[in-house]
């Protein structure tokens, strides 16, 4: 709902502007689970999870080794009803990318432990076109401008300017 609030609200300031997203980690799963109601002419995904079960599942191992991971993970998702009033079916990007009705750029670093290389080529494949996908080298979760700043700049500006600049529809 946040998602579609800002949009909305960004509609209602410029209602003549397209308009470019880049939701990373998190915000970028919020944007994939508030499509295809998102009135967006682009997105950029950093860092996105595909589903919940493997964000948990990866962090865990990360920071607490695959053997605790088996166990601790069962009992994180299954808080998700009485917390949060959904469940892990419910938090899964990966079946909401492709109604997505616009371009998508994939973003994630090489070296990232919690969305890992092949959470995003999972993700990137379920994209409809038109799409791109970056593995930024040497980057982790959500460092990819510092990792990269110049070439991220280029890539990122290059995309919208593609997709939104210059395309207003007025």
């Amino acid at each position: 709902p946040d998602v579609l609030a800002a949009v909305e609200f960004i509609h209602g300031l410029r209602p003549s502007d397209r308009i470019g997203v880049i939701g990373s980690s998190l915000g970028g799963a919020a944007a994939l689970l508030a499509a295809p109601t998102l009135k967006i002419n682009a997105l950029v995904l950093e860092s996105v999870y595909p589903t919940i079960d493997v964000a948990v599942q990866n962090r865990l191992d990360h920071y607490l080794g695959p053997i605790a991971s088996r166990f601790m993970s069962p009992l994180l998702l299954w808080q998700l009803k009485p917390r949060l009033a959904m469940s892990a079916s419910d938090l899964r990007p990966l079946d909401r990318i492709a109604t997505v009705g616009c371009p998508i750029f994939v973003i994630s670093g090489e070296n990232d432990r919690h969305t890992t290389r092949q959470d995003t080529i999972v993700l990137y494949s379920r994209a409809r076109t038109p799409k791109r996908m970056w593995l930024v080298p040497k980057a982790g979760h959500v460092d990819l401008h510092v990792a990269a700043t110049a070439e991220y700049e280029s890539r990122v500006l290059s995309f919208f300017e593609e997709t939104v600049a210059n395309n207003r529809t007025e």
